[in-house]
């Protein structure tokens, strides 16, 4: 029997008329909605019912009371405490992440007294913005963390005009972005040691992600040319493109952020090079987020402090924390609540599977300080922990179960 080469059987089939089977497409990624998913019973249930009614029972004086002094309003309430008061370490920061929280509660459970509280904040902060729509809490906030606060309005309002239905949130996201921008720099730059002075923590490569979402939310194409701005080409996406690792010494929250940018910027404008980095770091175990001990010696020396999520401040815990440290909304930040990534090894895989699920930022809400502290002094033995907390950070990051942070 003759044999026949796969090149003539090819142009056999297509002189006889016929055709190939086409390949079957492959599906998008796509994420679950917050009221798709239902959980019934088991320590997942028991958490998010803690945390909603830890989120339900924040008084909303409490939290518009530093914003409402600011312009002038009357000011009902107890002072927040911690980081969130005028002169605290970031005033005002956590507003949009309570917003934002409260309207995943409201779309996963339907509940009304949820979508009544995201719409009762989100109308008390409009009611506090400054002329020419200025949201910061203080000249604090706005000189030393404009974009990392901001980043958090965005995401709150974000939130509340997509998920609760607040729909005067879409036209209050424009006014607070346009607010904020004569006080943040005109171009991005890399947290280092040469950031400028008066902002020496602040993060502007953190906000492509959620200016991104406010161009599709808005149409507005000045927050899509801003998104482009800020992404951290030079510094990080080129490099982890070509496959160059510059992880280490970074630092790890906001560089995650970072790449959740990446994935952003590769859905709207379909550049290779941000999904590259994707597909060069899951080939490559040894590209690693590893910033903790970096900037431990970069910052401060000296041993850390049990209130403050990031390793680098090493200020003492303020009086109200140490004096209510069991208060779920005094301001404080709480053991779990926002810690830095840890350095043993998992968090560049997370980090992607966080991005491909485009989910919120809510890694750091899983550990503990006592964890941290002792990851410091021998990362192997919590190891085990963090890989069992990671997965279940994705499995939870993938059913939309826990507000992000």
């Amino acid at each position: 029997m003759k044999r026949i080469s796969r090149r003539t059987f090819i142009g056999g089939v297509a002189a006889a008329g016929l055709t190939p089977a086409p390949t079957p497409t492959r599906e998008k990624l796509y994420e679950f909605n917050y009221s798709d998913v239902k959980l019934t019973a088991g320590p997942l249930k028991d958490q998010f019912d803690r945390v909603h009614a830890h989120f339900l029972g924040l008084d909303n004086d409490r939290l518009l009371k530093v914003y409402r002094q600011r312009a002038g309003l009357p000011a009902p309430g107890e002072d927040m405490g911690g980081w969130y008061d005028k002169d605290g370490f970031v005033p005002g920061h956590t507003i949009g992440q309570y917003i934002s929280g409260l309207s995943r509660y409201a779309k996963a459970t339907g509940d009304p007294a949820t979508y009544a509280k995201v719409k009762a904040l989100v109308e008390g902060y409009a009611a506090t913005l400054g002329p020419n729509g200025y949201p910061y809490a203080s000249e604090k906030a706005s000189t030393t963390w404009p974009c990392y606060i901001l980043d958090k309005y965005e995401i709150g309002l974000l939130d509340a005009y997509r998920l609760a239905g607040v729909e005067s949130a879409k036209d209050i996201l424009t006014r607070v972005i346009r607010g904020a921008i004569p006080h943040i720099p005109g171009h991005t730059y890399d947290r280092t040691p040469n950031s400028p002075k008066q902002a020496p923590y602040d993060e502007p490569y953190i906000l492509p992600e959620n200016l991104f979402n406010a161009y599709e939310a808005t149409g507005e194409k000045q927050f899509l040319e801003m998104a482009k701005l800020y992404l951290l080409n030079k510094e990080f996406f080129d490099p982890l493109s070509r496959n160059q690792n510059i992880l280490p010494g970074k630092h790890s929250y906001s560089h995650t952020i970072a790449l959740s940018s990446g994935a952003k910027a590769y859905q709207i404008l379909g550049e290779q090079k941000y999904l590259e980095t994707f597909r060069r770091a899951r080939a490559e175990p040894d590209l690693r987020l590893d910033s903790t001990a970096l900037e431990e010696r970069r910052y401060h020396p000296s041993p850390p402090a049990a209130h403050f999520p990031y390793r680098g401040h090493r200020r003492p815990p303020s009086e109200s924390c140490r004096r209510d440290a069991r208060s779920a909304d005094d301001g404080c930040p709480r053991s779990g609540g926002g810690s830095a990534l840890d350095p043993a090894g998992t968090a560049w895989r997370t980090a992607i599977q966080a991005l491909l699920f485009r989910a919120g930022r809510n890694l750091q809400h899983l550990f503990h300080q006592e964890d941290l502290d002792h990851t410091h002094r021998n990362e192997n033995s919590v190891l085990a922990r963090w890989n069992r907390s990671m997965t279940v950070a994705a499995q939870n990051r993938r059913l939309a179960l826990i507000p992000a942070f």
